[in-house]
C-alpha cells in the first residue's frame, strides 16, 4: 500500500506527519512535492494506493473529508499543482496501459472559508487513512449510491445530505 500526499499545504503536511508517527507495516508514504518525487515513480510498482490532498468544493464546508472517484479527482478544481500533475500522469498511464495502481482511493480535505485545519478534521482524515491502509483489498465502490442516505462516499455523516439539498 502506498499513500501519496499531494500538495504542500499545512493540512496535508500535518496528516503526513501523523501517518509517519503510526509507522504502519507495509505502508509506504510519499510526499509531493518532495525529494526525488515524480508522479510516474509514485504510480509505478504499486497495486494499492491512496492519494490525499485538499480541494475547494463550494458545496461542502471546510474541514469535510470526501472520497472522490478517479474521474472526479482528475477534473477537480481548487487543487494543488502536484494534484493536477499526478492525475494527468495517471490518466495517461491508464490510456497507454502504463504502470498504474489497480486500486486507487482518493481522499480530499475540503478547504476554503472556515476552519479546514482544525484538529478534529485532521484526526478524522488520519484515522480514515489508517483504516484504509490496513484493510484488506476491497471491491470497487458503488458510486450509484452517492447523494443518498446509504452513501459512504463522503466521510462526514451529513456531507452528502447537505450537498443533495
Amino acid at each position: 500500500m502506498r499513500i501519496v500526499f499531494l500538495g504542500k499545504g499545512d493540512e496535508v503536511t500535518a496528516v503526513a506527519r501523523r501517518m509517519q508517527s503510526l509507522q504502519l507495516s507495509g505502508v509506504e508514504l510519499v510526499e509531493a512535492p518532495g525529494p526525488d518525487y515524480s508522479p510516474a515513480a509514485a504510480l509505478g510498482n504499486c497495486q494499492r494506493m491512496i492519494a490525499v490532498g485538499t480541494i475547494d468544493l463550494g458545496q461542502a464546508p471546510a474541514g469535510t473529508i470526501v472520497e472522490l472517484s478517479e474521474a472526479e479527482a482528475e477534473y477537480a478544481g481548487g487543487t494543488s499543482a502536484e494534484w493536477e500533475q499526478f492525475f494527468d500522469t495517471l490518466a495517461r498511464a491508464r490510456q497507454t496501459n502504463g504502470q498504474a495502481p489497480e486500486e486507487l482511493r482518493v481522499l480530499a480535505l475540503v478547504n476554503g472559508e472556515g476552519k479546514a485545519d482544525d484538529s478534529a478534521s485532521l484526526d478524522k482524515l488520519t484515522e480514515r487513512l489508517r483504516a484504509l491502509a490496513t484493510a484488506p483489498r476491497v471491491l470497487p465502490r458503488n458510486y450509484a449510491l452517492c447523494h443518498t442516505d446509504a452513501c459512504m462516499h463522503c466521510i462526514g455523516e451529513t456531507a452528502c445530505t447537505e450537498i443533495k439539498q
